[in-house]
């Protein structure tokens, strides 16, 4: 068994909590997280030659008002959403802040290859009744 199943082995029973912004503009909403190493990759940071760490995220809970903003604009906002640079921005801060603890030299270079959500999670939101949500004039 390698590094990477070791660490995949340990972090599937693992997981974390960020918070993330849809937009510049939104509000901070939490996430609760588990991450897959799938292996590293040399990339340039700031001109040199790093190698960063690659990563799946699967997002197992967040905030309900998240959950009703994603139920509301449906697929759209679940697939543009997972690929947003402010999302996934701050969910690379979320992964990197984690990881920290694991590097002796401080410095992680994260790269997060895909972001999606937990079965569970899907139906959660697939469920969600958004009659209720309506107002009547």
């Amino acid at each position: 068994m390698d590094n990477k199943d070791k660490l995949n082995k340990l972090l599937k029973n693992v997981s974390f909590d960020t918070k993330v912004r849809i937009d510049v503009h939104s509000s901070y909403f939490n996430i609760n997280y588990r991450l897959e190493l799938l292996g590293k990759k040399d990339m340039i940071s700031i001109g040199e030659w790093v190698t960063y760490d690659v990563f799946n995220v699967t997002i197992f809970n967040m905030d309900e008002n998240l959950k009703k903003i994603i139920k509301v604009f449906g697929d759209l906002m679940k697939v543009n959403l997972f690929k947003d640079y402010v999302f996934m921005s701050d969910v690379n801060a979320g992964v990197r802040n984690e990881l920290q603890y694991f590097s002796p030299s401080g410095n992680i270079y994260v790269k997060i290859n895909e972001i999606k959500m937990s079965p569970n999670l899907e139906k959660e939101i697939n469920d969600i009744d958004l009659s209720k949500f309506s107002t009547k004039n």
